[in-house]
This record gives C-alpha cells, structure tokens and sequence, in this order.
C-alpha cells in the first residue's frame, strides 16, 4: 500500500504517527480516555476492556444489570480478547489478577495498535477520495478532472485526516469508532469500484458496529450504480448489495451467538442504543432532552429522534439519482452523525474529511467561513464547558448543552449549505445549456 501512495502522503502520515507516539510517551492518553467527546458508551476502550475482562471471570457482560459498562458488539470482545492472551483471574487473588490484565491492555502495544488503524484509515481516505468520480459536467466550465487533480485532492484529503487534532486525540483516546470509520470507507471504497456484494457486506459490518449506518443502504446501491461496468443492470447491483449485506448480517451476528452463547448482547448493544438508554452527556441533543423529559414522554421522544433519520434518506436519494451520487451518501454520514444518541468526534472528522473530495462546492457556499469558526471555537470550548460544569462546579449542564447545540448547528449548517451550493451549480449548469440551444 506504501509504495501506492505519493511521497508528500508518506511524509506527512510519518509526521502523524510520529505525533501520536509522542502524545502516547508523555501520558497524553489517561488524559483523553474518559472523555466524553472521545469515549462514549458504544467506544470507549475502558467499557470494552470491563467486558474482556468479565469474560475472563466467566460472567456474561452482556447482562443487564446496574453496573453494566459494556456496549460493545461481541466480536470486538473477541477480538481484543484474542490479541491480549491472558490467564483468567484467579479466586485466590482477583483485584491483582485482575489490574494485571488491565495493565496489559493499557500498554504500548495498544497504543502501537490504534496508530496502525489510524495509519490504515487515512490511506483508505486515500484510496476513497481518489476513486470518487464526479458525474459529468458537475463543475460549470470545466472538463472532467484529470487524474492529477483527484490525486491532488485525495493527498489533500488524506493528510487532512491524519493531521487534524479530531482524528489525533480520538486515537490518542482509544476510541473505538476508528472500526466504524474503516468499514465505512471500504463500503464506499468497494461501491466506487463498483463491487456490489463486497460494498453490501461492508455496509454490514458497519451497520454491525453502528446500526444507524443501515440507512445508507439506498445510496450505496446508487453509488455503486454510477461506478458500475456496462454489463450490470441496476436489478443485479441491487440483488448483490443485498445478498452482500444478508449474508454478512447472518455471519456476523451467529457468530456473535457463538462467542457468548446467548443473545443478551441484542439487548445491551443495540436496544440499549435505540432506546437511549444511558442518558450521559455526549455531543448530542438526546441527553438534555432526556433530562428534562416527563418518562410519560419519553418512548414518543426516543421515536421521534430515530425517525428524523430516515425522513433524510429519500431526500439524498433523489437528489443524487442523476449524478453527485457520492455526496449524497456523505451528506447521509453526517446527518447520521448528528442525529444518533452517541456520536464522537472521530465520526465528524470522517466524513469533513471526504468532503474534500468536493472541494468545487466552496466557491458556491455562503456559510463556510462561519462553519468553521464553529468548529474552531467549539472544539476549545468543550473541555472548558465541561470543567465549569463537573470539575469546578462553577456552571451547570447549560454551558455544555449550548456548545454541543452549537456543534449541532455547525454540522446541520454545513449539509444544507452542501445542498444549496450544489443546487446553484445544477441550476447555473442549466442556464448554460439553454443559452446554448438558444444561439
């Protein structure tokens, strides 16, 4: 893969893992563990190391209980559990047996670990953006790209990734939605190709980890369309994707079954996600409201936030059937961003980052220079708000949700501002053509 890449992207990605190791020596990452920006209940490393370690002592984590920390999906479980071969604690001596354990986690091998995905993420942004095609005559006066101006963007793309402190701490953090991040690129990256059962099996291995991500269902079969070879009808890539995504439901979630050996996990893994069941405060709407929510009201609520989801679905569709078919489904990724219970920072350094790819918008955008302020500002007062919240007790829950609801904005700023500034180039695009059959 190295030897694929151009030497500006190996330059800078060693610039990135450098920094990572430098912030992993000095302590950095008890630091961003447990924060509540990096870690949620559904990623953080803590939660997944309490499951393993429950394991280990024969318990089930997966049932619910008071105490239950642990909302991963099982093959995470297993697959951390496999990495780290331990000994199970023992009767005689449990809480040294068990820190033990916990120290093996919490160790460089870990860090080393999250630093290769990480590495591994930003060359499949790489990869991804580079493949994205832009339908033609997208751009008002300009040709189709040539391959130097997409590897251009997607160097552009894959730097800004893996150097932008979003990605960097939630690494740092060991933040699991790194896995989400990875599946979600190989979807894209197989639909790009025109791959329709690997795109559909991807596309269940992420709905696997964050099962909002189902709804791009419809787009990636419409992604997958556009890039597809003359002898695919739309019929055969439709059937693909859905066999791809049945069989790697049935796969995965039997051998979930077969690890714990019951099927508790449905409950405290994605039940416990639709029903919004930990009421901690994230980068979220849904903790506040909950908070403040009669319990009369709260299945109506909890119904309501799901919804608002799938409404956006049928709108991207249509307006990608034609052409912009890949920023259709980014638009979707960050609606799902801003809408499920537990979103983290890593989820929104995702998809900006593949927006890169449509760097023709901004010229066409009105709000862009706001949006970032947004950002900026936002991502300096979170750890402020919160300290002046809990730690200092100088300010209440009001402080933080007023950031959060301005994270919120930003990103529901951005998607409509990516809308309008694509609607003005198909209308501008228009005016052209008609002024062309006129002369």
């Amino acid at each position: 893969l190295l030897k694929m890449l151009p030497r500006v992207v190996c330059v800078g990605l060693v610039v990135g893992v450098l920094i990572r190791i430098l912030l992993f020596s000095h302590g950095v990452s008890n630091i961003f563990l447990n924060r509540v920006e990096i870690s949620t209940p559904v990623s953080s490393f803590s939660g997944l190391v309490e499951g393993i370690l429950q394991s280990k002592m024969n318990f089930d984590p997966y049932i619910n209980h008071a105490s239950n920390l642990v909302h991963h999906p099982p093959l995470i479980l297993w697959l951390f559990s496999q990495l780290y071969t331990t000994s199970s604690p023992s009767s005689t001596n449990l809480i040294s047996s068990a820190q033990e354990i916990k120290s093996l986690f919490f160790s460089n091998t870990t860090y080393y670990l999250f630093i290769s995905l990480d590495l591994f993420t930003a060359i499949l942004v790489y990869f991804v953006t580079k493949s994205q095609s832009l339908a033609h005559n997208s751009i008002p006066n300009q040709h189709d790209q040539t391959n130097d101006q997409k590897r251009k963007i997607a160097i552009f793309a894959s730097l800004f990734y893996f150097l932008n402190p979003f990605s960097i701490f939630s690494c740092v953090g060991l933040s699991l939605s790194i896995f989400h991040s990875i599946t979600i690129l190989l979807t894209l990256l197989f639909a790009c190709k025109g791959f329709n059962v690997f795109s559909g099996y991807c596309l269940a291995c992420s709905s696997y980890l964050s099962p909002h991500t189902i709804l791009l269902f419809p787009l990636i079969i419409n992604l997958t369309y556009r890039n597809r070879t003359k002898s695919d009808s739309l019929m055969k890539i439709i059937i693909g994707n859905f066999i791809g995504l049945f069989i790697g439901t049935i796969t995965l979630f039997y051998s979930s079954f077969s690890f714990t050996n019951s099927w508790n996990f449905i409950e405290s893994v994605y039940v416990f996600i639709f029903k919004i069941s930990d009421q901690m405060p994230v980068l979220s709407l849904h903790w506040y409201s909950g908070l403040l929510m009669f319990e009369e009201f709260e299945g109506c609520f909890e119904f309501l936030f799901q919804f608002q989801m799938i409404v956006f679905v049928p709108t991207f569709l249509i307006s990608s059937l034609n052409k912009h078919s890949s920023l259709g489904v980014l638009e979707m990724l960050a609606v799902i961003t801003i809408f499920k219970p537990y979103p983290c920072i890593g989820d929104i350094s995702l998809y900006i980052s593949l927006l890169i790819r449509h760097y023709h918008l901004i010229p066409y955008m009105q709000n862009l220079f706001l949006t970032m302020n947004i950002f900026l500002f936002c991502g300096i007062l979170i750890p402020f708000f919160w300290n002046l919240w809990v730690d200092s007790c100088t300010g209440n829950s009001n402080y933080f949700f007023a950031v959060v609801t301005s994270v919120m904005g930003g990103q529901a700023l951005l998607v409509c501002d990516l809308l309008q500034a694509q609607s003005r180039i198909d209308y501008k695009i228009k005016i052209e053509k008609n002024d062309e059959k006129n002369e």
